[in-house]
């Protein structure tokens, strides 16, 4: 991009058409509360921000796509990331899980 570096972070605000916005919202309405309450905000924002410019360098780098638009790098590192905190932490996560169904019967 000729030095035009914004464009890796810029292009996660754009959407190719009202469709593509509306899924990327509802998956982020899905995801996001969820991740964000465990992360906590600061957390959420970089993982989200790092996970769109990343996804945007890499779909660069393969140069395959002539355009690249629209925030489904950065939600899919958000799943990414909530995947490697529930395998990081399944063993904690079984032993509540496990007590409080228990304290519930």
């Amino acid at each position: 991009a000729r030095g035009q570096y914004y464009r890796l972070a810029s292009s996660c605000l754009l959407h190719a058409n009202a469709a593509h916005l509306f899924v990327n919202s509802a998956s982020l309405h899905n995801i996001g509360p969820v991740v964000e309450a465990h992360f906590g905000s600061t957390r959420f924002a970089a993982l989200y921000a790092a996970s769109g410019v990343c996804g945007n360098v890499l779909s660069w780098s393969l140069g395959r796509a002539p355009l690249s638009v629209g925030a489904s790098g950065a939600i899919f590192g958000l799943l990414g990331g909530w995947a490697v905190f529930l395998a990081s932490n399944q063993r904690v996560l079984e032993a509540r899980g496990a007590r409080n169904i228990g304290e519930s019967l």
